[in-house]
């Protein structure tokens, strides 16, 4: 149904009840967004406002607000405002609702080939509208043939925009600020980096992007933008029925010019990065700002075997310390890593992509490129022994194959139970904890290398 709706009285709805806000100028807002999806708003908006009772409705908020977050406080004169009441009107109007809402009563359908029909809406399924005519009979009216729909107003509790509604009560007429801040849902940001290894320096080129994404029905206008990175505890917000708030179409992704604009500095246990600019949060837009310029850090290489997880997998990890004395020595927010490789001025390759945790300073950044080509693993438990009714001995052979010519360092990784010590001899421990050790074993080119160990569990 190809549907052109109108609401003779649609403006004069809107229009607030006993006041509104002065619009001399957009006021000024601050967006800081958080991992999780949802960001906190705040600004300072100036009320006019006259003495007695009166109701404010304010239009311009996110479809996917969270009304029960809203904070409302008077600048200027507290002593002289009281706010009564708040609502969040949400049935917002679309063809659905205002035939849903409009059953029983009276509406001009105009069908396309020019006639007019002016009867009681009896039903509209699957977009035909049935009419009871002003003369008793019942027209059905098909879909494919609707030009418009006109009806007499929007009915009362529907709107057309998500919209805070304000009582207040005001001892005097005047201007008046007040600071407003809420949560909403459907703004997120996360972080991307992008690692271009320098194969013959044994470095890589690291920068990092602050992917923006607004879902939340609204666009905010030159705003003050924060980030925060960190894990903040939410429990699961309630959803309401704002549909303009929950109909997205594919993002559109825009990019700043490549210049860090972040400052970045503690708050309570997380890390937020605040742009240096105004920035418009366009709702239905991805936008990607630089978090801070590419920087050349030293990066290593280790080659990984957990036999008890991946039988024959050596995984290939990409490790750099987080540390100002290898160019870095920052906190880097959790995100998605991109790692491209390129050599003597050739073309780049894609080399791999992993998703890595927030990373304090002084951190490892460890990140899982793939599995080695040319390097295999096994590992086979040979003997089970009940030595006592308290014990059991273990013996393990682990065997790694290396078909490069060049010689190679694997780290293999074995996990352990309970109480438990090894028997005999083992190859070099690299890191040993309650329940896993790691070994440290050199293999040649086109060579490979066993080792056994024997483990005594007790309980």
């Amino acid at each position: 149904m190809k549907t052109a709706i109108t609401c003779l009285t649609a403006l004069l709805f809107l229009s607030p009840a006993s006041g509104s806000f002065a619009t001399e100028k957009p006021p000024p807002v601050t967006v800081t967004v958080y991992n999780d999806n949802f960001a906190m708003v705040q600004e300072v908006r100036t009320l006019r406002l006259v003495r007695g009772m009166q109701e404010y409705r304010v239009a311009d908020v996110p479809g996917r607000i969270e009304p029960t977050s809203v904070r409302f406080r008077f600048l200027t004169a507290p002593e002289t405002v009281t706010l009564r009441e708040q609502r969040f009107e949400f049935d917002l109007a679309d063809t659905d609702r205002l035939l849903e809402r409009y059953l029983g009563l009276p509406v001009v359908v105009t069908i396309e080939e020019g006639g007019t029909y002016r009867g009681t809406l009896l039903n509209a399924r699957a977009g035909d509208a049935i009419l009871e005519l002003e003369d008793g009979s019942v027209q059905v009216i098909k879909a494919g043939t609707i030009a418009t729909l006109q009806f007499p107003a929007l009915p009362e509790g529907l709107t057309t925009q998500p919209t805070l509604v304000w009582l207040l009560e005001s001892t005097r007429s005047g201007k008046q600020k007040a600071a407003l801040s809420y949560l909403t849902q459907g703004i997120q940001w996360k972080a991307e980096y992008i690692a271009t290894i320098d194969k013959t320096k044994n470095r890589l080129e690291l920068s990092a992007w602050a992917s923006i994404e607004n879902r939340s029905g609204h666009t905010f206008k030159d705003a003050r933008l924060r980030l925060v990175a960190g894990d903040v505890h939410r429990i699961t917000p309630q959803h309401y029925g704002a549909k303009a708030g929950m109909r997205r179409e594919a993002a559109m992704l825009t990019a700043a010019a490549p210049a860090s604009g972040f400052e970045e500095r503690p708050l309570f246990e997380y890390h937020v990065y605040t742009l240096d600019r105004p920035a418009t949060l366009t709702d239905r837009q991805a936008k990607q700002l630089v978090l801070f310029p590419p920087v050349s850090v030293k990066a290593d290489k280790e080659l990984r075997y957990d036999g008890s997880r991946d039988q024959d997998k050596v995984r290939v990890n990409l490790v750099v310390n987080n540390t100002k004395e290898n160019g870095l020595g920052r906190p880097l927010p959790g995100g998605r890593i991109r790692a491209y490789t390129e050599e003597g001025g050739g073309p780049v390759v894609f080399t791999g992509e992993d998703r890595i945790g927030h990373v304090a300073e002084g951190e490892k950044v460890r990140v899982y490129l793939g599995n080695a080509f040319d390097i295999v693993g096994k590992r086979t438990v040979l003997s089970t022994r009940q030595v006592s009714k308290r014990s059991r001995q273990e013996t393990v052979q682990i065997e790694l194959r290396n078909r490069k010519e060049t010689p190679v360092e694997v780290t293999v990784i074995e996990h352990f139970r309970g109480d438990w010590k090894f028997i005999g001899e083992t190859p070099k421990i690299r890191k040993q904890e309650a329940h896993k050790v790691e070994f440290e074993v050199p293999i040649p080119g086109k060579s490979k290398d066993v080792f056994t160990y024997e483990v005594l569990y007790k309980w």
